[in-house]
């Protein structure tokens, strides 16, 4: 059974990836009642938690909550909007700098019905806010609809969005940038109804992101992703069948005095020591000795090389301050996509990217740079499933005194993925009435000893019974159906032959013989 439902599950994997460039859904009827067929899928690609440089002694605001290059995606079988995408370029609600409205608006969205033969895309333009800056990226929201999808009659896609950039820098100087992402990078996200067998169609959700190369600390630091992570919802309207499926990204990390790690699996980290000037301020002089033995008694590999000073040197601080003080405005809004119903279950995935971004008393003598594969969680019923992941999560952590709590200056999801779906509740496949045990003994039960189930008369097993026709699969009562159909005919026969005789001698001709 394990063995058929992976094979299933595999195979509708594959169809959900491959439904978005179908260009016309196959159709199968008009459905006189919806059923409860939902997803949604949200694909992040960064999302700034925290960026406070105060820990690092620079008095600039604090950042927290921007979201870059967000695609979303959903579909509701019994909502007035059945389908839609959306794709945002940036998005921010709580902030320390406030973003323009301009620049980070970029946006496209689409729903249906009507169904779209094609979808719709805006290039955004790059923009440079000092503290992060992005470059120029398509997005691109399809909604589509087909007639059957409703009440699970039809495999097709839904929603399907995709918001992609050429790169992104966090914390960008004339030295290098804290984070970067290198070449092009995406968030997409979709949502289709899956053929999950013969009978069986699943609600799919789809959320992943692609990306091939992260530098960290002036790229001191180089994250190859090998295996960008993937989540995939599909729900069947049991449990037992319903698929969460989570591919998490495999990270090949690369640098100066840590060598060359892999990281793989869920909830796998990786932690070392970078070095902070302590005398003399941030871009002071940099007391070596006293790093290493700081280094070596919180247990950690030490970077070699000093990045971070250098990084930080290289911001150009005056013009910085004067383009936060002429920020206005911010963003938000929603996404327009229809409603799922509420499965619960799971904290909110943005939460988790969160610290103690306070000052400390005194300048920071170690950072640590801590890089982390999220682990995946999920909740599961019959009535569906929700799941979500912070597939990538990059912090940058300031310690002064060895007693002092870490100070958050960093905290990073890379690849935030969110899906959900839910389909109608089915019931679990009844035993016939054939395999239910008998309550006899039987002879023909295995081991002989009696207690074992009767064999099924549609299984060809009884010696007494070569039966091969439809007949097979009627279950049995107790008393032959042939005896009872046999000794009917033989009493009809018998009758007929008396009421023809005693017609005879009461008529005397031979026709009476004829009836």
């Amino acid at each position: 059974m394990r063995r058929h439902l992976a094979a299933a599950s595999t195979v509708a994997l594959v169809s959900l990836s491959s439904l978005t460039i179908l260009s016309a859904p196959a159709t199968a009827g008009v459905c006189d009642r919806p059923a409860g067929y939902a997803a949604r899928a949200g694909a992040d690609l960064l999302k700034v938690g925290v960026l406070n440089l105060g820990p690092l002694g620079l008095k600039l605001p604090t950042v927290a909550d921007l979201t870059v290059a967000s695609a979303n995606a959903g579909m509701s079988a019994t909502s007035r909007v059945t389908s839609s995408a959306a794709a945002r370029y940036a998005d921010a609600k709580l902030l320390g700098l406030q973003l323009p409205t301009g620049p980070l608006d970029g946006r496209v969205y689409q729903q249906a019905p009507p169904t779209n033969a094609n979808g719709v895309t805006n290039r955004a333009l790059s923009v440079d806010l000092g503290l992060v800056k992005a470059g120029s990226g398509d997005l691109t929201a399809h909604a589509r609809w087909a007639d059957g999808m409703a009440c699970g009659k039809t495999e097709a896609p839904a929603g399907w969005a995709d918001a992609a950039l050429v790169d992104a820098t966090i914390l960008p100087g004339a030295r290098g940038a804290l984070v970067k992402a290198t070449h092009n990078a995406s968030g997409e996200a979709r949502t289709a109804t899956v053929k999950m067998d013969d009978r069986t169609i699943a609600s799919g959700a789809q959320a992943e992101i692609g990306l091939t190369d992260l530098e960290l600390l002036g790229g001191a630091i180089d994250v190859e992703v090998l295996e960008p992570p993937k989540l995939t919802v599909l729900a069947t309207g049991r449990a037992a069948t319903t698929v969460v499926d989570y591919d998490a990204p495999i990270l090949k990390i690369t640098g100066p005095g840590i060598g060359t790690k892999t990281l793989s699996g869920v909830h796998r980290e990786i932690e070392f020591a970078v070095p902070a000037p302590s005398a003399g301020g941030l871009l002071g002089a940099l007391d070596l000795g006293s790093v290493q033995r700081r280094a070596k008694a919180e247990g950690l590999p030490l970077l070699g090389a000093n990045p971070l000073g250098g990084l930080l040197d290289g911001l150009p601080l005056g013009s910085l301050t004067q383009t936060v003080k002429g920020l206005g405005g911010s963003g938000g809004g929603g996404t327009g996509l229809p409603a799922l119903p509420e499965l619960g279950g799971l904290p909110d995935l943005g939460g988790l990217l969160s610290g103690s971004g306070g000052n400390l008393a005194g300048l920071c003598e170690l950072a640590v740079v801590k890089i982390s594969i999220g682990e995946l969680e999920k909740r599961v019923s019959d009535r569906g499933a929700t799941a979500q992941a912070a597939s990538i999560r990059i912090q940058v952590l300031a310690l002064s005194r060895p007693d002092s709590k870490p100070a958050t200056v960093l905290d990073l999801g890379v690849g935030l993925l969110k899906a959900s779906a839910t389909a109608p509740a089915r019931t679990a496949p009844s035993t016939s009435p054939s395999a239910r045990p008998s309550a006899s003994p039987s002879t023909g039960g295995p081991g002989n000893g009696g207690g074992g189930a009767s064999p099924s008369p549609a299984s060809g097993t009884d010696d007494d019974d070569d039966c091969s026709g439809p007949g097979c699969t009627l279950p049995r009562t107790g008393t032959s159906i042939a005896l009872i159909a046999g000794t009917g005919t033989l009493l009809f026969v018998a009758g007929r032959f008396l009421l023809l005789l005693t017609r005879r001698r009461s008529a005397g001709g031979p026709e009476d013989l004829l009836g």
